[in-house]
């Protein structure tokens, strides 16, 4: 949200499947309270942003044109990732 750089070793991150995404050099990843989503970078480790979702989210797809969606499951509406 701020931009600043922070080693991923002071997140606690879950790596389980459809939570995961590889897009270029980074990977997506939901936090364990599925409130936030981290993009962290491949090459050195760190987390580059992280987003609020505003709501708890269930999973993280990838369509056609390489855009995320994450359904909330507090909500019925759908969060798009724009980069």
């Amino acid at each position: 949200e701020d931009g600043s750089v922070t080693p991923v070793d002071s997140f606690t991150l879950d790596f389980t499947p459809g939570r995961l995404i590889i897009r270029g050099n980074y990977a997506w990843i939901l936090d364990r309270t599925n409130h936030k989503i981290y993009k962290v970078s491949l090459s050195d480790g760190t987390i580059a942003k992280s987003y609020s979702l505003g709501g708890r989210g269930a999973a993280i797809f990838k369509d056609e044109t390489g855009d995320f969606w994450i359904p909330l499951e507090t909500h019925s509406h759908v969060v798009k990732l724009d980069f």
